[in-house]
């Protein structure tokens, strides 16, 4: 009676060694970790120090949820699919990026609320896409398993990217902290950009082929 539970956890658990949804698990741990990190944590201590008001550090925050919710909406439209997550995910990992190095250097609190739009997009577009792409190759009696795993994945980002911000900030300033989830935002977008062009020549080479 054991040998058939133990069969069928092993084909469930085997979905978490597709290579597609690991990938795309570790671009949302990246996500997830700089979004943890910023938004909802130094970005506010940030304004803290720049002298902003409790008020304005709580509109800030609710700007970037709104934001969150248009660009969640905007990625489920024609335009957002017309040019497909390959072009999308790149992007706003460059715009995170933006946002990384933009918010630490810039010391004008206005400018600082309305780069709230960078992060929301982040959360809107980019990890819906993530999470979408990572459930490309998943069946669907696999699709809970893989959704844990991706979650998992992600939440250690989540917790382990604040810590490393924290630690840089103790040892230099927060700016070098942020200047390093920028430098890890451009390489996940590189690594995005190219997962994307070997698919790409892969799919063409099996057209080729047959």
């Amino acid at each position: 009676k054991k040998m058939p539970k133990k069969i069928s956890i092993k084909k469930y658990l085997s979905i978490c060694k597709d290579k597609r949804l690991i990938f795309f698990s570790f671009m949302a741990l990246i996500q997830q970790g700089i979004q943890m990190s910023t938004t909802m944590s130094f970005t506010t201590q940030i304004l803290k120090n720049l002298g902003s008001s409790s008020t304005l550090i709580g509109l800030s925050s609710i700007f970037y949820m709104v934001c969150a919710v248009i660009s969640s909406g905007f990625a489920s439209t024609k335009f957002c699919t017309k040019y497909e997550p390959k072009f999308w995910i790149p992007l706003v990992f460059i715009l995170v990026s933006a946002y990384c190095f933009l918010v630490p250097t810039i010391k004008n609190i206005n400018i600082i609320f309305v780069l709230q739009v960078l992060p929301g997009i982040s959360t809107g577009i980019l990890l819906s896409y993530l999470t979408s792409e990572s459930m490309k190759n998943v069946p669907k009696h696999q699709r809970s398993t893989a959704m844990g795993f991706f979650q998992a994945i992600y939440a250690i980002g989540m917790s382990v990217f604040p810590m490393i911000v924290g630690k840089i900030s103790e040892y230099t300033s927060i700016r070098y902290g942020y200047f390093v989830l920028a430098i890890i935002a451009i390489v996940a977008s590189i690594l995005s950009y190219t997962y994307y062009k070997k698919l790409d020549l892969t799919l063409n080479y099996d057209i080729i082929q047959s």
